[in-house]
């Protein structure tokens, strides 16, 4: 009785251990340090959602565009009435805060993992800095070789002038 009471606890335990969500969701720099990427983890109720989530969760931390708008509004409404006419004005002023990322010019950026659990889906983007820094080097280089070339052949001369 003992025995199978202990083998019916080690089967709960070893699928409660395997149902757990992995450690990259609350986590991610366990698996992939700080100093050597930049991580970001989304999460929604499908996987294209989440991993486009967890993109511009990434592209957040190079910057974020704030803008608001405010509306003012006045309105005036007559109610007509048994003896006579009665009239009310009201006026609102609302204001939107909109919050835009640009993901755009991201190179580099990678979906490594992917888990779903109970109709939520989670993504991780990963940044290889080495690699990113890389690649974005070359592009500079590549960049400054076509400007001067366009300069010498506009005949303006060189960018240190």
């Amino acid at each position: 009785m003992k025995r199978m009471f202990f083998v019916a606890v080690s089967v709960f335990l070893g699928m409660t251990a395997f149902c757990a969500q992995p450690k990259w969701i609350s986590t991610p720099f366990k698996e992939y340090p700080a100093k050597s990427y930049m991580v970001a983890v989304g999460h929604c109720s499908n996987l294209k959602s989440a991993q486009i989530a967890a993109v511009n969760e990434l592209a957040s931390q190079f910057g974020r565009d704030v803008s608001s708008s405010a509306k003012a509004s006045s309105r005036m409404k007559s109610i007509s009435q048994e003896n006579g006419v009665s009239t009310s004005i009201s006026s609102g002023i609302s204001e939107d805060i909109i919050q835009r990322v640009s993901a755009d010019n991201l190179i580099g950026v990678e979906i490594k993992e992917h888990y779903s659990e109970n109709g939520k889906h989670y993504a991780l983007a990963v940044l290889d800095r080495a690699k990113a820094r890389g690649i974005y080097e070359s592009s500079v280089v590549y960049n400054d070789v076509l400007v001067r070339r366009a300069l010498e052949n506009s005949g303006s001369g060189s960018l240190d002038d």
